[in-house]
């Protein structure tokens, strides 16, 4: 009788494997922790959304976006966030351009991931446009 011959992986065979494991990971994780900061910024758009309503409104019913601020003609006062907030500031100035600020929590920086959503008039409607280094959470 023969002897059985014992079937195993080779060490090549487990290291490339783990190779392949390690590249994939290291391809996933990054784009997994973009995904979770694009969702938790969701948070910051839906805050400004009052804003933008009621700057239409106040287009709508004045007829120009120069008394378009915050405190006048139904556009909400200036917005300062509470502790457990992302929201830290949303400011509305004369011309109906709306700043939106983050929190210092979950990752974000004030001066690298606000936003800022600017109306631009046609055919007596305004159309939004997301600008500021945060814009890159929302339109990619």
């Amino acid at each position: 009788m023969l002897p059985q011959r014992i079937r195993a992986f080779t060490l090549l065979e487990l290291m490339i494997t783990i190779t392949i494991v390690g590249l994939l990971a290291a391809i996933a994780i990054p784009s997994y922790f973009e995904y979770v900061q694009k969702a938790r910024y969701s948070e910051l758009i839906q805050a400004a959304g009052p804003y933008r309503k009621a700057v239409d409104i106040c287009y709508q019913t004045t007829g120009s976006l120069n008394n378009c601020r915050a405190g006048q003609n139904g556009v909400p006062q200036n917005l300062t966030g509470s502790a457990n907030s992302l929201v830290a500031f949303i400011f509305t100035l004369p011309n109906g351009l709306i700043f939106v600020f983050p929190s210092t929590q979950d990752g974000f920086n004030m001066i690298q991931d606000f936003y800022t959503l600017t109306p631009t008039i046609r055919n007596n409607t305004l159309d939004w446009n997301y600008g500021g280094p945060g814009a890159r959470y929302i339109t990619s």
